[in-house]
């Protein structure tokens, strides 16, 4: 952890830097405890969030239920295992503007998964009907 007190930040992060140092020193040294360390965590990435994200609000929703769900485990290293192997559902569920390359890739893989009638069933090489 020494290196990380010793490093010279960028210019735009100086000014954020001594309270990430602390921020993962403590979750690091395991001092502040689990959950609490997530706590500490969500408490110092709050005004970035803010700064960084125009949902910031919906954003800050997702952690708050990241927190309540750490909250039922007892320790870092099995929240992190369980929400790998079971995501929760996001709050923030709901989609935004598509994007072009979304709605293309949407578009070809739904032109691939449904054949129209007649169309060339290309795994068996022959012309497919559909009932």
């Amino acid at each position: 952890m020494r290196g990380l007190s010793d490093f010279t930040p960028p210019a735009a992060a100086v000014e954020y830097w001594p309270s990430f140092v602390d921020a993962v020193q403590l979750v690091n040294g395991k001092s502040a405890g689990w959950p609490a360390e997530l706590d500490l965590v969500c408490r110092w990435y709050a005004p970035h969030l803010e700064r960084i994200h125009e949902d910031a609000a919906v954003r800050q929703r997702d952690l708050v239920q990241l927190a309540q769900i750490a909250s039922g485990y007892s320790s870092r290293e099995r929240f992190l295992t369980e929400l790998t192997l079971d995501p929760p559902d996001s709050t923030s569920d709901q989609a935004g503007v598509p994007r072009l390359d979304a709605i293309a890739s949407a578009s070809c893989t739904t032109t691939m998964v449904r054949p129209t009638t007649g169309d060339r069933d290309q795994s068996l090489g022959r012309r497919r009907t559909l009932p």
